[in-house]
């Protein structure tokens, strides 16, 4: 026989009453759903193929007389973003309504031959036209801090975010300005914007959330691009000590990791004492209706109260006992409402779910990755994840942890490419057989596998890679295929 007790009573109750007030709303007949699928081939996913032509090339002296970082007697007190916001306003004047045809230029530009832009009039004029913009950027990248100062424990998950397609558009602006003194030889102007671009992806990755964060690789993967460019001109300097100063985690990812992790917290902040809190019934229904109309947007209007009905019943028995076992007191149950026993119970379900996760990124990529695997793999066959509103807030750690690490990838892999260049200009312009050859710098693992790069030679055909990882896209793979000249 089973035992139904007062509380479970009420439930049954309130769903009785809506079942009887949906009776009388019109249901609408469902509708035939067409599906298309396409017969054409679809390309194969390929990893990131980079091709390259250097010359021998031995470290510079002093050792940092390059630097890809604006050292710090080149930086000045302040904050940094209201002059990015000043260079926005600058270039968005300049462009009016052809704001849009102007960032998809920039596209385009980045993917056209060097010797095509060193031969550009039409380069040379849109990089004049927004000087303006290029020496407030310069400004914003050696100011000491950049504080975004954004409503984050005010509003949590409400937070307005401020448009950062712009960024990327100034992002692409300066490594355009790069790319044309790369083509014109002029390696010192080339570092001091590939400063300007590794700067301004610092700063963006310094914002409150997960997005300014991948916002930020991709400004840092699109500068570290310039760098690569570099090293294949004429007398290039050979960088490898000015990539080995760079920060080993170029992306600081605690500040954004810090928020997703409070998120739930920020945008409702009653949950924070919400075991200690003496809430009324209607009180407990009232925030556990907030949650999930903002979290849940799966079901509206009478569907919405059905089904937080029917979840109720569901869940009440199994968060009453749930809690019993961490010790609350009978007593104390009894004179909890039930939504409270049941937000009780979800928050500590998202919780431990939430910490197994987030305890991960707090080591390597490729020491946390199985760990991350197992955790989001442990959440996915949670059936009871789906009654429970808050587990959406949580974001796959996996991916994130994989992209802020990947400029990581990009600065070792050119170090090992600065390494071999360093070998073959002391060993009469021969590249070594094999990455453990090199005695003169210590060679850096892959930040992604935890392995070395995978590295072959074939005459002064060079061949550099990092794989993708193990569940991921061949997309993630990174290939260097160069060859070295004399």
């Amino acid at each position: 026989m089973i035992r139904i007790d007062s509380r479970q009573m009420v439930i049954v109750g309130l769903c009785a009453s809506i079942v009887a007030a949906m009776c009388t709303v019109a249901v609408a007949e469902p509708q035939a759903m067409s599906v298309v699928a396409s017969t054409e081939p679809q390309p194969a996913e390929q990893p990131r193929i980079v091709t390259m032509t250097f010359r021998p090339q031995a470290a510079a002296q002093p050792a940092l007389r390059y630097t890809l970082l604006p050292d710090l007697l080149d930086q000045t007190p302040g904050n940094a973003l209201p002059l990015y916001f000043l260079a926005i306003d600058l270039m968005e004047n300049q462009e009016g309504a052809k704001m849009d045809a102007f960032g998809n230029s920039l596209i385009e530009s980045l993917k056209k031959p060097l010797a095509e832009l060193a031969s550009s009039d039409e380069i040379r004029s849109l990089l004049e036209r927004h000087h303006e913009v290029l020496a407030q950027v310069t400004l914003a990248a050696r100011r000491e801090t950049c504080v975004w100062d954004l409503p984050v424990r005010e509003q949590g998950i409400h937070m307005p975010l401020p448009s950062l397609t712009r960024f990327r558009t100034l992002a692409r602006l300066v490594a355009l300005q790069a790319r044309l003194q790369i083509a014109e030889g002029r390696n010192a102007d080339a570092c001091r914007t590939v400063q300007t671009g590794l700067a301004m992806a610092r700063h963006m990755g310094q914002g409150p959330t997960l997005i300014s964060a991948l916002v930020a690789v991709a400004m840092a993967e699109l500068t570290l691009d310039r760098v690569a460019e570099l090293i294949q001109n004429t007398d290039a300097p050979n960088l490898y000590w000015a990539l080995t100063d760079l920060p080993q985690s170029f992306i600081d990812a605690r500040t954004p990791m810090q928020f997703e992790k409070s998120i739930l917290y920020l945008t409702f902040p009653q949950l924070r004492n919400l075991a200690d809190a003496a809430l009324t019934p209607e009180q407990a229904q009232a925030l556990s209706d907030e949650i999930v109309r903002i979290l849940d947007s799966r079901e509206t209007g009478w569907n919405a109260r059905l089904a937080a009905a029917a979840v109720a019943i569901k869940v009440y028995p199994i968060a009453k006992q749930h809690l019993v076992s961490l010790g609350y007191t009978p007593e104390r149950m009894e004179a909890m409402p039930v939504q409270q026993t049941i937000l009780l119970y979800w928050l500590d379900q998202y919780t431990r779910s939430r910490d197994e996760m987030f305890k991960w990124f707090s080591v390597p990529y490729w020491q946390a990755a199985e760990g991350l695997r197992a955790a989001e793999a442990k959440l996915a066959e949670n059936p009871d994840r789906l009654l429970n509103p808050c587990i959406a807030l949580l974001p796959s750690l996996r991916k994130a942890h994989l992209r802020t690490t990947m400029p990581d990838r990009s600065i070792a892999a050119l170090r090992c490419i600065e390494a071999v260049r360093l070998h073959a200009a002391a060993h009469d312009g021969r590249p070594p057989t094999q990455l453990d050859d090199i005695t003169l710098v210590p060679i850096p693992i892959d930040p992604i596998t935890g392995a070395p790069f995978r590295y072959e030679v074939n005459g002064n055909q060079i061949l550099l890679e990092g794989p993708a990882p193990v569940d991921g896209s061949p997309k993630d793979g990174l290939r260097y295929e160069m060859t070295l000249t004399q």
